[in-house]
């Protein structure tokens, strides 16, 4: 108990390059009501981003979000085209992901911060269709090429590494 509640030691870079796994990095995310960071983490090397405008990805994301829950929000009787979908979700890939794109390994893990907590990374396409006829797999998903997995802070997983896997497995 004590431990839980005054052990206010935060995760440190080093710490988790040590315990991150082959082929794995960590993505984690911060976002303030005026400025935003992004910090990649790989085995040997760090990426410290700045998103230009929170209040705009904010906004983004809770069109995309609508977009999934309710399709017809968008003022149209049809549900929306792969195209319409992978235009949107390749500006989010383009503001949360590409400024660490030398990161992105084949696993990554996301430590999401604000409403970056409320995007569903597995939906993300990483480029636009190149065509208005493109189908649903022809879209440029995320997930062809990486795994996701994600954690509540970057402490957090570097407890539960600690304690449940001392061989540093995802």
């Amino acid at each position: 108990y004590y431990r839980l509640k005054y052990d206010l030691r935060l995760a440190d870079v080093k710490s988790i390059q040590a315990q991150l796994p082959a082929a794995t990095s960590m993505i984690a995310y911060f976002m303030g009501d005026k400025k935003a960071f992004i910090f990649g983490i790989g085995a040997d090397e760090l990426i410290f981003s700045r998103i230009e405008d929170p209040a705009s990805i904010a906004e983004r994301i809770e069109a995309y979000r609508h977009l999934m829950t309710d399709p017809y929000l968008e003022n149209s009787p049809t549900l929306p085209s792969p195209s319409h979908f992978s235009g949107r979700s390749a500006l989010l890939f383009q503001d949360l992901l590409e400024p660490i794109q030398p990161l992105l390994s084949s696993r990554f893990l996301i430590v999401p911060d604000g409403i970056i907590g409320y995007l569903p990374f597995e939906t993300l396409t990483k480029s636009e269709a190149q065509n208005t006829e493109a189908h649903w797999a022809d879209l440029d998903w995320l997930t062809q090429d990486h795994a996701l997995s994600y954690a509540y802070s970057a402490t957090q997983w570097l407890e539960m590494q600690k304690r449940e896997n001392p061989s540093g497995d995802l």
